[in-house]
């Protein structure tokens, strides 16, 4: 027992003159770096929360609503970054097509519901269809929930380009060029 708190005092004495030896700026600079990384760009939704986050070129975001005995009013916003041409939000993402939020209210008015607003307008959804939108600019999602809900849903923000293709025919010297936001998950029905 003596040589591990020995061995615990010692590592405690280095670990000291390390940190409290150097400047205050190194300290917070590795402060700031631990927060970074710790922090990431996937979304939980409980509670209250209000946030913004940029998605770049190869960048994704997972946002998740779980069942929740408070009520629930999140809301995040996420942004491109120059790098980005389009930024995709789709709720049919991964395996089980986890999007279910309990409503029965016509235009999924009123709590358990997620809102969608982006640069063309905004759209409520609910029971089993969830969105599938992709953007030149940006994407604020907010989910309202009541006490004890039973919601649950699983959506990717990412980053997406836009694929070109070019196709000639022989008949017509006639080039057609067609652009798309690529190929949706679909969920099985």
């Amino acid at each position: 027992i003596y040589s591990l708190v020995s061995c615990s005092i010692h590592q405690y004495k280095i670990w000291s003159k390390v940190l409290f030896g150097m400047p205050s700026i190194y300290i917070l600079l590795l402060l700031s770096l631990a927060w970074f990384v710790a922090e990431g760009k996937d979304v939980i939704c409980k509670g209250r929360r209000k946030q913004t986050i940029k998605i770049g070129e190869a960048d994704s975001s997972i946002f998740k609503v779980q069942n929740r005995a408070k009520k629930t009013k999140c809301s995040v916003t996420f942004k491109k970054e120059n790098s980005c041409p389009l930024l995709r939000f789709d709720c049919s993402y991964g395996p089980l097509c986890n999007f279910d939020i309990y409503n029965n209210k016509a235009r999924c008015k009123g709590q358990d519901r997620m809102v969608i607003k982006t640069d063309n307008g905004t759209k409520n959804y609910c029971r089993l269809t969830g969105p599938d939108i992709t953007t030149s600019g940006f994407i604020k999602v907010s989910y309202f929930s009541k006490k004890n809900s039973k919601s649950r849903a699983t959506c990717k923000a990412e980053c997406v380009s836009a694929t070109t293709t070019t196709t000639t025919t022989t008949t017509t010297t006639k080039t057609t060029t067609t652009t798309s936001a690529g190929n949706s998950a679909m969920c099985p029905t």
